[in-house]
Order: structure tokens, then C-alpha cells, then sequence
């Protein structure tokens, strides 16, 4: 008998992460494949990136639990709902595994959830440190709950076997993001077209989202970082949406704020969708903010970073990766040394590996039913 895989998907970053992973795991004829999609998938505030899913319909199921305000209350109003309505989603479609990615409260519940129903879980990027956000333990309580882990470095790999977990469960295939050929990329006329926007000689990407750690400084930090952006009148800026996080619809007003008021040279893109962000990446002279992607990706493209606060310390960073703290002084000084003097060069990416898609989808495949879920 085929076996169920299930992945959830309950924002842009893990689908995005995962897509050509899942794409391939539904047309496997192997298993029988299910994806489902929740959260901020379904928010027009957030980008409405459903439409972004290009699995096909037939292998999708949705719950229509739309996250829209980030705040505390919010978030635990939907973490409640999700558990509930996931209850009985699971009971219905009764899955051999699930499948779920990274750190957000969505796969904390999602774990919770299967954990309780005694599914086993697959894990993919855990053993990373993040310590400026509530990630960090979210992402350690699922590695916790999970059985296979699919880590993105030796580093994490050797985290998580300190963890307790069984050493043969856990695998370093790289990062699926970094699994893309350069030439399949957008041209800069493509997204230019596509999102109505104009490239200047030299131009900035922006990824800010909240540290969630943080008490009520997200906002100062991130005015901080417009009004040093503000100084950059002949560069293009090209925003895109916050994560739906604490204060991530404050961040989000204060960046079409500022569009509307630097429109001569910044654009806002709610969402690019992964293979356009990619080619976006490309592009720009730096991407500056706090997005896991300046650390992941950027470097792949041999695009330079600056990488401001806490909210990825801990995370390992290719050379090309330069970090602040929201001072002024030191952020006007590190963008105009990146989009003036740097030299674009390939740098050592310690997240990539070669193959990592087809190695990955092979491991998955290989896996052993029944599973054992007391891992101890």
C-alpha cells in the first residue's frame, strides 16, 4: 500500500522553501501525496499567496483559518481554531506521516496536534539559532516532538543530535531553497513588468519583520531604518510584507507610508512569490533588513546583506553577510559601502549543497513504515 505524506503549509517562506520539494513529491507514484494549506496564505494584508501554491488542486486541501492581525490575542484565537479544525482534518484524510518546515506557530500547533494522535513528523531546518525571535523555541519543541530531521548544516546537524535525537533520523542535505539554476531566473525586465516597478542604477531590497522578543521596539528599529533609507534618493527601494507576526501590520503601514511618500524611487510588493524574490536577489545591489533570506539565499546570489538587530544572531553567515544595530550612523555608513564599493563575488554558502532537492526526495522515499513513534 502507498503510503500518506502530508506537508502543511501555513505561510509564503515555507512554501517557498519547500515548493519544488512538494511539486515533486505530488507526482511521485510511490506515495499518495496531500498538501494542506492554512494561515496567512489566505490574507490579502499578507499578500493573499495562495495563489502562489502551483501544486495542483487535486492534491490540495484547505483550512480557511485567515490570520490577518498579528496580534498576541489574534495569534492564539487562531492557534486555537487551527488545532481544533486540524483535529478533525487529520481524522478525515488519516495520514502516514506529515511533513512541516521551520519555526513559526503554525507548525508548533501542527506538531502538538500529531504529536497527540501519535503521526510521525518530518522536520525540515531545525538545530538553526535564532535568537532575536520566539522561533528559536518553537523550532527546538517541534525538533522535540518530530522524528526524521532534515537539518541545512553540520552545525545544526550536530544541535540536534545533542538534543537526544536518534543520529540516524537526522540528515544534512543543504537548503532546498539553494537548489535553483541561476539561468531559470527572471530577467530584470521581467520583474520589472511584472510588478509595474523600475530599476535604478543602484538599488536596495528591504525584508524587515519583527523580533518577537523584543519589547515594543520593533517599530523604533524599523523608523530607524526608513529614515537612514530615506537618504537614498537616486536608489531604487523595493519592499516587501512583514511576516504575519507581532506588529507585523504596524511595520506594514509604515512602509506604504513611506512609498507613498518617497514614490519617485520605492516600490512595495506585498508578495514576490520564491522564484521572482530569487530573481530579485539577483539584481539588487544589497538586501537589508532581518530576513532569514539575506543570510540563506542573498550569498548564493553573490548579493551582500546587511543584516540588522538580534533577530537571526546565532545563525551561521557567509562573508558576505554584514550585521548592525539600528544606529543610524552605522547603517548609512555599511549601505552606502554595499551598493558603492562591494564587489559582487561568489562567496562559500555553508547552507548549500549540491543535489539537495533529488537527494532529499530519495531520503523521504526511503523512509520505513510503520514508523516508531516512541523515539526513546
Amino acid at each position: 500500500m502507498k503510503k500518506k505524506f502530508c506537508f502543511i503549509t501555513g505561510s509564503r517562506s515555507d512554501f517557498g522553501i519547500m515548493s519544488d520539494l512538494i511539486l515533486k513529491l505530488s507526482k511521485s507514484k510511490k506515495i499518495k501525496f496531500e498538501l494542506l494549506v492554512i494561515g496567512s496564505h489566505f490574507s490579502r494584508t499578507f499578500g493573499n499567496t495562495i495563489k502562489e501554491v502551483n501544486v495542483p488542486e487535486r492534491f490540495q486541501s484547505k483550512i480557511l483559518l485567515n490570520l490577518d492581525n498579528s496580534k498576541v490575542e489574534n495569534i492564539i484565537k487562531f492557534s486555537n481554531n487551527l488545532l481544533s479544525k486540524l483535529n478533525s482534518f487529520l481524522d478525515k484524510i488519516i495520514p502516514d506521516i506529515i511533513i512541516l518546515l521551520g519555526d513559526r506557530y503554525e507548525a508548533l500547533v501542527c506538531s502538538y496536534v500529531a504529536t497527540l494522535k501519535k503521526i510521525p513528523i518530518i522536520h525540515f531546518c531545525g538545530g538553526d539559532i535564532t535568537l532575536g525571535s520566539y522561533d528559536n523555541q518553537f523550532r527546538n519543541a517541534i525538533t522535540k516532538m518530530a522524528n526524521f530531521h532534515f537539518v541545512t548544516n553540520e552545525l545544526s546537524k550536530k544541535r540536534v543530535i545533542k538534543m537526544g535525537e536518534k543520529k540516524k533520523y537526522v540528515f544534512n542535505y543543504g537548503h532546498l531553497s539553494l537548489d535553483f539554476d541561476q539561468k531559470d531566473l527572471f530577467t530584470k525586465r521581467d520583474l520589472e513588468e511584472k510588478f509595474n516597478i523600475v530599476f535604478f542604477k543602484k538599488n536596495i531590497l528591504v525584508s524587515f519583520h519583527s523580533e518577537t522578543l523584543s519589547k515594543n521596539n520593533n517599530l523604533i528599529n524599523f523608523k530607524i531604518l526608513l529614515e537612514c533609507l530615506s537618504k537614498f534618493k537616486n536608489v531604487g527601494i523595493f519592499f516587501s510584507s512583514p511576516n504575519a507576526d507581532i506588529d507585523g501590520n504596524k511595520i506594514l503601514k509604515l512602509i506604504k507610508y513611506f512609498v507613498k511618500k518617497n514614490r519617485k524611487n520605492s516600490f512595495y510588493i506585498p508578495s514576490f512569490g520564491h522564484k521572482y524574490y530569487l530573481s530579485m536577489l539577483k539584481y539588487v545591489d544589497c538586501i537589508v533588513g532581518n530576513s532569514s533570506s539575506g543570510i540563506l539565499e542573498a550569498p548564493s546570489l553573490s548579493t551582500p546583506s546587511l543584516n540588522l538587530g538580534d533577530r537571526q544572531k546565532g545563525r551561521l553567515m557567509a562573508k558576505s553577510v554584514f550585521n548592525s544595530k539600528f544606529s543610524k550612523k552605522d547603517i548609512n555608513k555599511k549601505i552606502n559601502y554595499l551598493i558603492n564599493k562591494f564587489k559582487k563575488k561568489r562567496v562559500i554558502n555553508p547552507f548549500f549543497k549540491k543535489n539537495s532537492i533529488k537527494n532529499t526526495f530519495n531520503q523521504l522515499i526511503r523512509i520505513k513504515f510503520p514508523v516508531n513513534i516512541n523515539k526513546y
